[in-house]
């Protein structure tokens, strides 16, 4: 299943008394990581925030900002506004000048923040999952695109196998049979050190693995990145062990595909 781990959501609700905003980005990463940012959340509220977008996203470097403006919610902070238009004042009369009291209204501090109510807390998290959703639907299509450019390197790669293994055949089987073969290259280190038979059923086996991978419907990326790895480890054998020039160029274009397919999996779930 090929879901990308790059994605965003938004979600909105308003109401005479509420205002929520939610915006949630994801990026990729070998982990969960989430960035929460929203002042007004009980400590409650935002352990099962949490817990729900690590269960609905799985991985994924995760950006969630809440803004919420609850009318109902916040009442003056008498003592502390008192203090600041004192300071204001004396301000102004020791140096003779006069402030804009203006600005006190974008100091957060005197606004006392009054317990959110459990009818507001669902409202608000039914707004995260709206977005979560969004998100998920835009990583979904995401995979999608990144799996057509995928199949197609990953057709390469078999191509270049294909052609590898018939340039080895060639060379080595020509006129013989396959016993003949074996005794041959078990009294000719020559043969044994150029033998990569087993390199090529290797590759012919991961490439097997990840076409499975990409059905499967459980999440497909770390296992066919683990492959992939695999499959740069019998590239680079056969460039060491066979050096023939007919073999070279395809032997060499593998490893381009192979890198080219890590870094479409890198993005994937």
């Amino acid at each position: 299943m090929f879901i990308s781990m790059t994605g965003h959501g938004n979600s909105t609700f308003e109401d005479k008394n509420l205002s929520v905003g939610v915006e949630i980005k994801s990026l990729n990463s070998r982990f969960f990581d989430l960035n929460l940012k929203c002042y007004l959340l009980s400590a409650q509220l935002e352990d099962k925030i949490r817990s729900y977008v690590q269960k609905k996203l799985v991985r994924g470097s995760v950006s969630l900002n809440i803004n919420i403006e609850n009318f109902e919610s916040f009442d003056i902070n008498s003592k502390y506004l008192q203090n600041i238009i004192a300071s204001y004042k004396e301000i102004e009369k020791k140096y003779d000048i006069e402030l804009s009291y203006s600005s006190i209204l974008s100091l957060n501090q005197f606004n006392k923040s009054k317990v959110l109510s459990k009818n507001v807390e669902q409202k608000i998290f039914k707004c995260v999952k709206e977005a979560v959703d969004i998100l998920n639907n835009m990583r979904k299509k995401e995979g999608e695109n990144i799996l057509i450019n995928f199949c197609k390197y990953l057709n390469n790669c078999n191509k270049n196998i294909t052609k590898i293994d018939q340039i080895f055949n060639k060379e080595f089987l020509r006129n013989s049979k396959k016993n003949d073969f074996v005794k041959a290259t078990e009294q000719n280190e020559d043969h044994l050190k150029d033998d990569i038979q087993e390199e090529i059923d290797r590759l012919k086996s991961h490439v097997i693995m990840i076409n499975q991978s990409i059905e499967s419907k459980e999440f497909s990326g770390k296992r066919i990145s683990f492959i992939l790895q695999e499959v740069l480890r019998e590239s680079n054998t056969i460039l060491a062990k066979f050096q023939k020039k007919n073999v070279l160029k395809y032997s060499i274009d593998l490893k381009v595909q192979t890198e080219k397919l890590r870094e479409q999996i890198s993005n994937i779930l």
